[in-house]
């Protein structure tokens, strides 16, 4: 999901601001000096309306943007919801010997399997938002150690050359200069390392909350699935037993005492009502 950032609507106001100072400043000199202030109060009025103008048009947009966002996750977890039916209709219907005219047990998904989806939404939405300033305080890292780099690099190359028996005037200060900068980017990297490991920890926690949603949403679709599945069963075997009782009445009825010898179980139902494999 995309993560609004305000900071891109930021130069116009801080543009705006800027020239409502600069109008201020226009106003106290032309105080000090004497000259007229008409036209300077006029442009501070124009300047604190165009701040208070770009200031309300960024909290609209970052309003927007919230707004946008949160929509954005509620059709995200509609979606997920909707996916999770399928996969559960799907594999819940694999048991599907309805009896004759007695449909089975349509499959409806438990809330348990759907309270797992939406955990796993925010789990996931929770990483994103983790992830966003861990990325941006990596990317600050590699900028600057891109940098030290490349000061380390020229300053090698010099002290290769000054080896090698090739010494240039103006060696000594350049070498102060890169060996200045070098160590001054070096404890640049290690604050903004610092920026990095400490947001680490949240990210990993992160992730082990989307591990932990997806465990808790399997075990949630595996139990339900099955529980769905024993029920359609349940109901075919009703709809047997209702079918053998009727055949038993009827064979009394012709004078058939002996029920083994109109029906008999199959080996294979035997073995099913005892638990057995078939």
């Amino acid at each position: 999901m995309k993560i609004h950032d305000p900071s891109n609507l930021r130069p116009s106001v801080a543009s705006a601001a800027e020239a409502f100072q600069l109008a201020e400043q226009v106003l106290e000199e032309a105080l000090i000096l004497g000259g007229d202030t008409g036209n300077a109060r006029a442009a501070i009025e124009v300047a604190r309306d165009a701040l208070a103008a770009a200031t309300a048009a960024e909290q609209q947009a970052a309003d927007e943007a919230a707004a946008a966002e949160r929509d954005a996750a509620v059709q995200a977890d509609a979606d997920a919801a909707h996916e999770a039916e399928a996969a559960f209709v799907a594999v819940v219907s694999t048991v599907d010997a309805a009896p004759a005219g007695e449909p089975l047990p349509a499959p409806v998904v438990p809330g348990s399997v759907l309270m797992a989806v939406q955990q796993v939404q925010r789990a996931q939405r929770a990483l994103a938002d983790a992830q966003a300033p861990y990325a941006a305080a990596a990317r600050d890292v590699a900028a600057v150690r891109t940098r030290l780099n490349v000061k380390e690099a020229a300053l090698a190359e010099i002290r290769a050359r000054r080896t090698g028996g090739d010494e240039q005037p103006g060696d000594a200060a350049q070498m102060a200069a890169l060996s200045m900068d070098a160590e001054d980017l070096s404890h640049i990297v290690s604050g903004l390392q610092g920026d990095v490991d400490a947001v680490a920890p949240a990210v990993q926690a992160a992730q082990q909350a989307v591990i932990g949603a997806q465990r808790d949403l399997a075990t949630a679709k595996s139990c339900a699935e099955l529980d769905s599945m024993v029920e359609r069963v349940r109901a075919v075997e009703t709809h047997f037993v209702a079918q053998v009782r009727a055949l038993r009445l009827a064979a009394q009825a012709r004078g058939h005492g002996n029920f083994g010898s109109v029906f008999l179980a199959s080996k294979q139902l035997r073995d099913v009502a005892h638990g057995g494999w078939v």
